[in-house]
């Protein structure tokens, strides 16, 4: 994967801080070219593509409080004789408000920062391991492609946020915020706070590092990978064939599929009827000390602590679909836990079909995944 070049972009001459996989230098870009647009006040398209990384903020409102204005920098290494042949700026449109910006330049060692008014939507293309970066933007719609190259956002706010990217890292910083369609070959989602009506991922290979999520429906499907997420609200569908699914506080209703791997979930509030399931493999389940919801639990290998059985009741069913008809049908133990006077609870059930699963009591804060500090 390809980082990012920190850039401060009040400063002409900008010093590359390199990637992790880029040699220890340090050199200072300059600007090779500028330009200032006047366009249609408020509200218009960014259309920008090419082979280096993009920076795309907006305008200052209080210098600019028409919204009528737009920048185009491109920097670049002077080591590198940077040239802007191939770098081509055109707007466009009855209402002049489509900004197209081409970036195919010989050197991939530059980089481009436009500046649009806060409201522009965005369409973004980027080959090879062009990055792109988008600050304080809040769209209609926003449309992201790449195929190597790094995808961060700080603070977007977008209707609509599509992302496609082959084998690119995906970060947000604060929050992100709008409905959230993601496709990918093989990507790192990070993110710390998720927020909207759905968000949509679907990847071959996928990990993530999701502090918070909020959205009111949630889907999310991998071939393989590690999902973590931590504080996670509303209605979510995870199915993963192999690897991990880790929730830290569920305040929800989920349906989570492991075809083999592991299922670790600490549950604090399950507000409609959920279901956990590993076909092959572990799984763990949290629940608060005091829960309103019911539960079922079952696999070949069962764990319940002692203050979680205080709560409920053990059984077992019985399994006749035996390789062998001479056989004894095979004990499942099962554990049950409802609340007798709400006759509407919510059901959490959870099973494992070859493997064992735990179920734990832990209480309300470390669900949250606050750490309780004693004084000696």
């Amino acid at each position: 994967m390809v980082g990012f070049w920190k850039v401060e972009s009040e400063i002409q001459s900008k010093t590359h801080s390199p990637s992790s996989l880029d040699p220890v230098v340090e050199e200072s870009y300059v600007k090779v070219k500028s330009k200032a647009i006047s366009v249609n006040p408020g509200f218009g398209v960014l259309h920008a593509a090419g082979t280096i990384n993009f920076f795309i903020k907006p305008t200052n409102p209080q210098e600019y409080p028409d919204a009528d204005q737009a920048f185009v920098n491109v920097y670049g290494l002077p080591s590198t004789r940077p040239t802007c042949e191939d770098i081509n700026i055109e707007l466009t449109g009855e209402l002049q408000d489509t900004l197209t910006i081409s970036a195919t330049p010989t050197s991939s060692q530059m980089y481009c920062e436009v500046l649009v008014p806060i409201k522009y939507d965005l369409d973004v293309s980027l080959l090879k391991k062009a990055c792109i970066q988008i600050s304080g933007m809040e769209a209609d719609d926003v449309k992201i492609s790449t195929e190597e190259g790094e995808i961060r956002t700080k603070g977007l706010k977008s209707h609509n946020i599509h992302i496609t990217t082959k084998e690119g890292n995906i970060t947000s910083e604060g929050s992100l915020q709008g409905n959230i369609f993601i496709r990918a070959k093989k990507t790192h989602l990070t993110a710390k706070r998720l927020q909207g009506l759905v968000i949509d991922v679907e990847a071959e290979e996928l990990t993530t590092a999701v502090e918070s999520s909020y959205m009111n429906q949630g889907q999310i499907t991998a071939q393989c990978g590690d999902v973590k997420i931590n504080n996670l609200h509303g209605c979510t569908d995870l199915m993963v064939k192999e690897g991990q699914i880790v929730i830290r506080g569920l305040h929800g209703q989920i349906s989570a599929f492991m075809k083999t791997g592991k299922i670790d979930a600490q549950v604090t509030d399950v507000t409609g009827h959920s279901t956990l399931h590993v076909n092959k493999g572990e799984l763990t389940l949290s629940i608060i000390d005091t829960p309103r919801h019911g539960l079922e639990v079952c696999a070949p290998s069962l764990e319940v602590s002692e203050e979680v059985l205080a709560l409920g009741s053990t059984s077992n069913i019985s399994d006749s679909t035996s390789s062998s008809t001479a056989s004894s049908p095979t004990a499942t133990p099962v554990f049950s836990l409802t609340q007798n006077d709400s006759p509407d609870i919510n059901i959490l059930r959870a099973s494992v079909t070859e493997g064992v699963a735990e179920v734990k009591s832990q209480s309300w804060f470390s669900t949250l995944g606050i750490k309780m500090e004693r004084d000696d």
